[in-house]
């Protein structure tokens, strides 16, 4: 994930996906390189499915773990489109958590930088459910007793609330700011797929795997039918949010599988597919090859 560490963090608009994909971009201009295969996980998940979404003529193939792709919260598309964040308060009410990250300032109250630690320790060690979610939590050190899981280290720990004491947690934050903006941007892939090989993974017990709808979504046809490359969904028994820690060998093993063994043939569609959706005028300019060229940093520019 880009971003998360920058200083000039209060310019909410700078988090957009648009942003955040030209930022991708413009790392791959920089060090020459073509296409490249993608892995992404919760936020870095969404940002890989815009990437894919708008550029895919950079991507070879992509794994994503814990966020699949929900066209009717990333995209707005038609007249009765629910807003992102609306969907999430239909659902849960107005405390749940992507609601709550809305208003500047509000989350940072209770994630303050001095209670890093707290927090980091907080996220590592708890498994919420989509109830409890929905509820503020302690922002107080009382949790720092809290057992690690076997699969994180108080150095990791201690690494984490490093960087979040130094710059706190708005430029995180800030991803959440921008989901309506993404959804009302994105209007004009509305009826785009995904069109790069996709392996999908996420956990049983993850919060994700349990947004309404979203188990029938994923595995009665309709994720399919967004991304018709996808090759595989796997759900791993006992994982939850932080499946790529949690279960690091298994995920590991399916991320080498599937690049070991795509076919070559998939990445010759792929081309032809992306090569389409460029005719049809799906790329905005400033992501486009052409204008990135005649701009000293076209890739932070705003829409």
């Amino acid at each position: 994930m880009l971003n998360t560490q920058r200083t000039d963090w209060s310019t909410v608009s700078a988090y957009s996906a648009f942003h955040i994909v030209g930022d991708v971009v413009g790392l791959l201009d920089a060090l020459g390189l073509d296409k490249v295969f993608v892995v992404g996980h919760d936020w870095g998940a969404t940002i890989a499915w815009y990437l894919c979404l708008f550029r895919p003529d950079r991507v070879i193939a992509l794994v994503n773990t814990s966020v699949a792709f929900m066209r009717h919260v990333m995209i707005r598309a038609g007249p009765d489109a629910v807003k992102t964040t609306e969907y999430f308060r239909r659902a849960y009410g107005p405390t749940y958590y992507i609601v709550r990250f809305q208003e500047p300032g509000v989350a940072e109250q209770g994630l303050s930088p001095a209670n890093a630690r707290y927090t980091m320790k907080k996220i590592l060690c708890n498994r919420y459910t989509d109830e409890e979610a929905g509820h503020e939590r302690p922002s107080t050190a009382d949790g720092d007793n809290d057992l690690l899981p076997s699969w994180v280290t108080e150095a990791d720990v201690d690494y984490y609330a490093s960087v979040f004491e130094k710059t706190g947690f708005t430029g995180g934050l800030n991803y959440y700011r921008n989901m309506d903006r993404n959804w009302e941007h994105a209007a004009p892939w509305s009826d785009a797929k995904v069109t790069v090989p996709t392996k999908f993974i996420v956990g049983d017990g993850d919060i994700t795997y349990h947004w309404p709808g979203i188990q029938d979504y994923i595995h009665k046809g309709g994720f399919k039918a967004d991304v018709p490359l996808l090759e595989d969904v796997v759900v791993i028994p006992g994982a939850g949010h932080l499946t790529q820690q949690e279960k690091a060998d298994e995920v590991s093993k399916h991320i080498h599988d599937f690049i070991a063994n795509l076919p070559s043939n998939s990445v010759s569609f792929h081309r032809q597919i992306a090569i389409q959706n460029t005719a049809k005028g799906r790329y905005y300019p400033h992501l486009s090859l052409s204008s990135q060229k005649k701009r000293k940093n076209p890739h932070r520019d705003a829409i």
